[in-house]
C-alpha cells in the first residue's frame, strides 16, 4: 500500500501565489526591454507569513538588480492586487530576489563542453 503525504496548505498557497504573480508581471509590470522575466521558485514559510520570490531575468545584465529593486518598492501595490485576487486573509510579506542559478548553470555547462 502506498501512502501519499498530505498536500500542505502552504504548497497550495505557493502555487496560487506564483500563478497570480505571473499574471501581474505579464499584464501590469513592464519588464526591461528585450528581457524575459521568470518566477523560478517561491520559498513560502510554513506559517504563510513570508515568501521569498526568486526571479531570473534573461539575458542577464548589470541592470537586472534595478528591476528587482523596483519590484521590492512596489510590494505594497502588488500585495493589494494579490489580496483582491486571492481568497486569503493576509498576503505573505514578499521579498523579491534575483536568481542567478540559471546563469551559473549555463556557465558550468559551457566550461564542461570546452
Amino acid at each position: 500500500m502506498i501512502r501519499h503525504l498530505p498536500y500542505q496548505r502552504s504548497q497550495r498557497v505557493a502555487e496560487v501565489l506564483k500563478k497570480e504573480l505571473g499574471e501581474i508581471f505579464l499584464r501590469h509590470i513592464e519588464a526591461p526591454a528585450g528581457k524575459l522575466v521568470t518566477i523560478n521558485t517561491l520559498d513560502l514559510s510554513k506559517k504563510l507569513d513570508s515568501v521569498k520570490v526568486f526571479i531570473s531575468i534573461l539575458p542577464s545584465s548589470i541592470e537586472d538588480q534595478k528591476f528587482i529593486d523596483v519590484l521590492n518598492k512596489r510590494k505594497p501595490w502588488i500585495a493589494q492586487f494579490l489580496l483582491k485576487k486571492m481568497k486569503i486573509r493576509a498576503i505573505p510579506k514578499m521579498t523579491f530576489i534575483l536568481d542567478k542559478s540559471l546563469e551559473r548553470a549555463s556557465a558550468i555547462e559551457k566550461n564542461l563542453l570546452e
